[in-house]
């Protein structure tokens, strides 16, 4: 069986991707770096003041490194007044020049800037859109004409001390590699590792580099991929993020928040760009706002409990693919009138614990709890024939071995004083079991926090992780915790735990 692709440490937790520090001026990226946050300019580059002005307002804003467009010879050698004037006036901030098309604005510009930041698709090339059968032979010698035109400028930033980019786009890939390749992730990703294996040739590591496109699924993938075939090859760059083009308003925020977002989740990413269609000055906040949590998280020492995550990313990778979309199948089930699972709409379910909220309100978010049991005032499950009055709510509410995307919702609404303290604290006055399909890791996070919170399901969990139901898919996610029941009423619960699984 072929070993699956691995593209972080752990899929069921956040470990930032291995990485070693590349220094962009004063500023790292990498290594033990915070997720950096840079921008981009949109005034003309043969502007100065513009750019000097939008480059101190980003720099003001909380923009750590900025990129300017280059273009052409001109802009390049303007790069020099823009950065003296930047200078004079104690603003430090590292400069990233952004070529295309232009070897020799990029060797200008590596004389001047912090950063080098080049394009795979044109810089050796010229986009003809010819559609030709590449031989093996005729492939590596377009590589080695690649490599003709691009070690100068490698040579050039290794001896400057300049850091690289080397951005892959989607849209504008090289013909040899669009022929042998296609549009693809792999395309992006064999783009990128070509230019790398030439810096790695001449011992040039100074570089980060980038997968965009304009589709968020695309761009997930692609450096998820790229990620994957890093740690084959044990490579560490680190990687810049950004979703091209994203556009304005909601629309440019939630596709940067899908693209990078996702990726920060995966680990992935240690530099990223918001790109909007507006003023650069609101991309900063934004990008801020994605980096936030992570950069909170990176102080914190993680360590993995095995047995709440005893699944590897290898057992994971070989059911979910991380590297291409595709719809979780399921069942299509009904919960208050409303369709779930199968080709419907993903519906989102909310669990809450409320204390004087009124029934309808509460009905309003979630699927009705059953009949017996009042929203305001509840009772504890019966102590006798709780079997029967489980099930008959399971019956009632799709509790049943399904796939769908939310199965349903049952209150166990227990008095204030059935709860003891826990951990010094006094549990809620009552508390809704959440349930729905969820891949594995999601029940092994929901079990870690009632491990943490709920020490008398302890036995509970241990004697499901010990026979087995937990180490396969299991369709329920319990979001809040059950009070404790008398020992025959966990057994049963435990023995239809297993039935449904």
């Amino acid at each position: 069986m072929t070993t699956p692709l691995k593209f972080n440490e752990h899929p069921f937790f956040f470990r930032r991707r291995p990485t070693h520090e590349v220094k962009v001026g004063h500023v790292g990226i990498g290594g033990d770096n915070p997720i950096r946050v840079q921008s981009m300019t949109i005034s003309d580059t043969m502007d100065t003041a513009a750019t000097v002005a939008e480059t101190i307002q980003l720099y003001e804003a909380g923009c750590e490194i900025v990129r300017i467009t280059a273009p052409s010879m001109n802009e390049a050698e303007n790069l020099r007044n823009i950065k003296a004037e930047l200078r004079r006036q104690n603003i430090a901030v590292p400069l990233v020049a952004d070529i295309h098309y232009t070897p020799n604005a990029a060797m200008v510009a590596a004389d001047i800037v912090e950063k080098v930041r080049i394009n795979p698709g044109n810089y050796a090339d010229k986009k003809k859109f010819e559609v030709r059968e590449y031989s093996d032979a005729e492939y590596e010698a377009e590589l080695e004409r690649v490599a003709q035109r691009f070690v100068p400028l490698v040579k050039r930033c290794k001896v400057n001390g300049v850091a690289m980019r080397i951005g892959v786009n989607h849209g504008s890939l090289a013909d040899r590699v669009m022929n042998r390749y296609g549009d693809t992730p792999e395309g992006m990703v064999q783009s990128a590792l070509e230019f790398i294996r030439i810096c790695e040739a001449e011992s040039y590591r100074d570089v980060v580099i980038s997968m965009k496109s304009s589709n968020p699924q695309v761009m997930i993938q692609a450096y998820r991929l790229l990620a994957a075939r890093m740690y084959e090859l044990r490579l560490t760059y680190p990687f810049h993020l950004g979703v091209t083009e994203a556009g304005d308003g909601e629309d440019g925020r939630i596709k940067s928040a899908v693209g990078i977002g996702a990726l920060l989740e995966d680990g992935i990413g240690d530099t990223i760009r918001v790109s909007l269609t507006e003023d650069s000055i609101y991309e900063i906040p934004v990008a801020q706002a994605l980096v936030q949590k992570f950069n909170a998280a990176r102080s914190v020492a993680h360590t993995i409990d095995e047995k709440i995550f005893p699944v590897r990313a290898e057992e994971f990778a070989r059911v979910v693919k991380p590297y291409e979309y595709n719809r979780r199948v399921s069942a299509r089930v009904e919960v208050s009138g409303l369709s779930f699972g199968e080709k419907e709409l993903v519906r989102v379910g909310i669990s809450l614990a409320h204390n004087g909220a009124a029934e309808d309100e509460v009905r309003g978010l979630v699927a009705k709890p059953l009949n017996q049991l009042k929203v305001l005032g509840a009772t504890e499950p019966p102590a006798e024939n709780f079997a029967e009055w489980f099930e008959t709510g399971a019956n009632d509410w799709n509790l049943k071995r399904t796939r769908s995307c939310l199965a349903a919702t049952r209150q166990f609404a227990p008095t204030a004083s059935s709860w003891q303290s826990l951990n010094g604290e006094q549990a809620p006055e009552s508390v809704l079991l959440f349930m729905k399909t969820a891949e594995v890791d999601e029940v092994r996070s929901a079990c870690g926090y009632a491990r943490k919170h709920a020490a008398h399901l302890q036995a509970v969990f241990d004697r499901a992780y010990d026979d087995g139901p937990f180490s396969r898919r299991v369709p329920y996610e319990v979001d809040r915790i059950v009070p404790p029941l008398p020992p025959q009423q966990l057994e049963w619960v435990v023995a239809q735990l297993k039935q449904r699984t």
